[in-house]
């Protein structure tokens, strides 16, 4: 498993435990981050984002993924784990 796989494991758990059983995150590419079919709110989105951010470090990684967020034109990063995945591992 590489760092990456490891820092989103711990993120999605880290969150998980904290969502009801209902609307907890999958560990697949699919599973949506952002918008309509997504079980988080914004302020589950920013907790998952954050939680990740942190793993990351902990994996060595020094990625600004907050501010990544913020910005509208990276919408398409944040739809879903994959993408946000395949983000990740194109500047790793």
């Amino acid at each position: 498993m590489s760092k990456i796989d490891i820092a989103f494991r711990t993120a999605i758990d880290e969150v998980n435990c904290q969502l009801p059983a209902s609307v907890r995150l999958s560990y697949s590419d699919d599973q949506p981050l952002a918008g309509d079919d997504s079980p988080l709110d914004s302020l589950g989105v920013l907790l998952f984002v954050t939680a990740l951010e942190s793993s990351l470090r902990t994996q060595g990684f020094g990625l600004d993924l907050v501010n990544l967020l913020m910005d509208v034109d990276n919408a398409p990063v944040f739809s879903n784990i994959g993408s946000l995945r395949a983000y990740l591992v194109g500047r790793a």
